[in-house]
């Protein structure tokens, strides 16, 4: 269900009646809840009080398609429409191609690079590359981009973090977007760095990288907690590590551990290379997990790179 879907990617998630529902909202800071989501007919109609952002804003700062607003019977009215889906990912691809030809490499000074600095990453890949200005909100900005591929290592959409120019993430309503996707979106991951027999995967960009500075264990972005329990392992990774989003719901290490139940059951399977599956929990002190759910804070491994 479309709805399962999207709750599942929300942090505080609260029943407020039937089929309606309280949670963080993705597309602003925020500790309160005040985004509501309800199943309307055919509709999921979501809405936040806090910032404004309706529907279409909240799956795409959650990284998912705008067909998860339909319920399942509406999508199955539009599969009999011959061409519908094709025609708008062909207008997708257009638009993501427009978007591409105007990226750019990093360069010193340069509001991605000061970003990372800022944030302790010295070591970045050409995957990530500088986007001069992307309107929002009726300005322009300049943005991260990177490039989402599916598990066949096809484009499927970019993945795009506003910054000003001096490197801080811009007071914009959505900080980070997934632009319209292409194809499907099953297994799809930033692909970072290149992996010889060991592959780390995360949600967050900027974990990845932090993850690969301290490491150098090549690390891929997965974008959401949804998108971490339906990734697919290549066939010639060795090593799985999955380093999960330690939220106050639980949503991203109750995604790492089912990527993690998944992916053993792949171990011995004809054409899998896979040894081995660990989870990486990010706790320093056993107080953390209390404090951390008392605060409803959430933790990844650039705050504890950098604490």
């Amino acid at each position: 269900m479309s709805l399962t879907n999207i709750l599942n990617c929300l942090d505080k998630v609260t029943k407020t009646g039937q089929n309606a529902y309280k949670a963080i909202c993705p597309c602003h800071a925020e500790n309160t809840p005040s985004l509501t989501i309800k199943e309307d007919g055919n509709n999921i109609m979501c809405h936040c009080f806090g910032c404004g952002a309706n529907g279409m804003e909240v799956v795409q700062a959650l990284g998912l398609e705008s067909s998860e607003l339909f319920n399942e019977s509406r999508k199955m009215a539009e599969k009999n429409q011959p061409g519908t889906v094709e025609l708008e990912r062909e207008q997708n691809r257009k638009f993501l191609d427009e978007v591409r030809e105007q990226t750019k490499p990093l360069f010193d000074g340069c509001a991605v690079n000061l970003y990372l600095n800022k944030r302790g990453i010295k070591i970045i890949p050409n995957t990530i590359r500088f986007l001069p200005e992307y309107k929002q909100d009726g300005k322009y900005h300049p943005c991260l981009i990177a490039r989402l591929d599916d598990k066949d290592g096809n484009r499927v959409s970019y993945k795009i973090i506003h910054l000003d120019n001096n490197g801080n993430k811009a007071d914009v309503p959505i900080v980070k977007k997934t632009l319209p996707c292409e194809r499907d979106t099953d297994g799809m991951a930033v692909r970072l760095f290149k992996y010889n027999g060991t592959l780390a995967v995360c949600e967050g960009i900027e974990t990845a990288l932090s993850y690969y500075n301290e490491n150098k264990i090549a690390c891929w972005a997965l974008d959401n907690a949804l998108n971490m329990k339906k990734f697919i392992v290549p066939m010639d990774v060795k090593n799985l590590l999955i380093i999960a989003d330690m939220d106050s719901s639980f949503t991203g290490q109750a995604a790492a551990y089912e990527l993690a139940r998944r992916s053993a059951a792949l171990i011995g399977k004809d054409g899998y290379q896979l040894e081995r599956v660990n989870v990486i929990l990010l706790l320093k002190w056993r107080g953390e997990l209390s404090e951390m759910v008392d605060s409803g804070q959430k933790t990844d491994y650039l705050d504890y790179c950098n604490d």
